[in-house]
């Protein structure tokens, strides 16, 4: 299978569940606590499909960046 096909099913998944939990628990806010880990899933899937050096580099970069925006958010809660 195609890597941005994995990447889109994967995207449609965790659409589904936030959706649901969203239903079953009325806090509509799932997708914010998902939103720093996804990017470098998506990317590093793509990455591990394609084997561009640069994609790598960019799965590095979104990671740095979901770690920043994961301390800064437990930081203030």
């Amino acid at each position: 299978m195609q890597p941005l096909h994995v990447t889109a099913l994967i995207c449609v998944a965790v659409a589904g569940i936030c959706w649901l939990s969203s239903i079953v628990t009325r806090e509509y806010s799932w997708v914010d606590w998902l939103w720093f880990i996804l990017p470098p899933i998506y990317i590093g899937v793509l990455a591990q499909g394609s084997g561009d050096a640069r994609l790598y580099l960019m799965t590095g970069l979104t990671a740095l960046l979901g770690a920043r925006l994961t301390f800064n958010f437990a930081r203030k809660g």
